[in-house]
């Protein structure tokens, strides 16, 4: 799997080589369903500009490897997760276990700043659409290293859907976008009062560094329409230092990026009972994705995280997700 060139080693080599899989990958009809499905994760550091890397974490499976033409998605998250947000550690909330068994190549990226990726000194310069140039160095690395041809999907939220219209500018990289849990055109009047106001933003520039501080207490606002049980991951496993300049960029208008400019196909989909962006954010964002529109629909029963809330919500959530993406 690794690349006959002076790249870095790939990880996944030495775990497919201690699991001795070689005979299945020869003759999988031969092999035993339960080994296709056997979950590999690795971690890859990706060495971006300037000088700094971005740590990737991938899931796969001997499907992934198998599927002609092969398939990876990405996923990119908010501006207070890391890159585990998306492989929760609960039945039925791994993304990763849920994309590498139907045969994807599943990627999730910490942004510089954030997590075990290179930390900018100043927290508060950093922006979303920092995130661009790296992230399109990390989806060059992903599309050689898998010998994928056909671009990247990616499935994001949040400020990931910021990068993500950017990075679909070229098809080359990028196969389609999901977007969701994301505001675009502007924040509802209840949102507004907390977000954009003036103790709000002293409150992230009184952080020295420019790095919020988050503990366990900080995720409930995001997970009460969780199980208790991902509460608890997401207490435990999400609490850490994030850049305000994620959430001061903001403050100089919305919206703060231009989704016009995207060429790969879009599916928005947002919970209908989101009460984080104004009335009719999903259909403006919609109607300005790239040259003809994206398309749009609505997790039933969701809120403002559809993805890990109710499990019939997420379960329709990624209905929604590969129906669009896994055709």
């Amino acid at each position: 799997m690794a690349e006959a060139t002076d790249a870095p080693e790939d990880p996944a080599d030495a775990v497919l080589a201690r699991a001795g899989v070689a005979a299945a990958l020869a003759d999988p009809e031969a092999a035993d369903p339960r080994l296709l499905d056997t979950v590999y994760r690795v971690e890859h550091d990706v060495p971006v500009e300037p000088a700094a890397r971005v740590r990737v974490t991938e899931t796969f499976t001997l499907r992934s490897l198998l599927r002609r033409p092969r398939r990876a998605v990405l996923h990119l998250s908010g501006p207070v997760t890391v890159r585990s947000c998306w492989n929760i550690g609960v039945d039925g909330y791994d993304a990763g276990t849920q994309d590498a068994r139907r045969g994807l190549f599943s990627f999730s990226a910490d942004y510089v700043g954030f997590g075990d990726s290179s930390r900018p000194e100043d927290g508060s310069s950093v922006t979303p659409l920092d995130q661009v140039g790296p992230l399109a160095a990390v989806l060059d690395r992903l599309l050689a290293i898998r010998d994928v041809t056909v671009g990247i999907d990616l499935v994001v939220e949040s400020v990931g859907g910021a990068v993500a219209t950017q990075l679909a500018a070229d098809t080359a990289r990028v196969r389609s976008v999901v977007l969701s849990t994301i505001m675009y055109s502007g924040m509802s009047d209840a949102a507004r009062s907390i977000l954009l106001s003036p103790e709000y933003r002293a409150f992230l520039e009184g952080f020295e560094d420019g790095y919020l501080v988050t503990d366990g207490d900080y995720y409930s606002q995001f997970t009460g329409a969780s199980p208790p049980e991902v509460g608890a991951w997401f207490a435990e496993t999400q609490p850490g230092h994030y850049p305000t300049g994620f959430f001061l960029c903001m403050y100089e208008g919305l919206p703060y990026f231009d989704p016009s400019v995207a060429r790969a196909p879009a599916l928005v989909l947002p919970g209908p009972g989101d009460f984080v962006p104004v009335p009719g954010d999903a259909e403006a964002l919609a109607r300005d994705y790239g040259k003809d529109g994206a398309e749009l629909a609505f997790v039933e029963t969701g809120g403002h995280t559809p993805r890990f809330e109710a499990p019939e919500t997420a379960a329709s959530y990624w209905r929604h997700v590969y129906d669009f993406i896994d055709v």
